[in-house]
């Protein structure tokens, strides 16, 4: 039995290269949001208890 032969899509070039520039822009933004989440729990770690509390009880009263 022969095997089912497809042809090999061709992709034009500047295709290509939006498709790499869309990845990059992906990866810088969702490295930035990283770190920017990374800063925001260091901070957080630096609190004391009772800012932690503070800070929640705002948070689940919405204020």
């Amino acid at each position: 039995m022969q095997e089912h032969y497809e042809p090999k899509q061709i992709e034009p070039k500047w295709q290509q290269r939006w498709r790499e520039a869309k990845l990059f822009r992906t990866e810088r933004v969702n490295h930035r949001f990283l770190n920017i989440l990374c800063k925001q729990f260091l901070i957080w770690r630096t609190l004391p208890q009772q800012q932690h509390e503070r800070y929640l009880k705002e948070e689940l009263m919405g204020v």
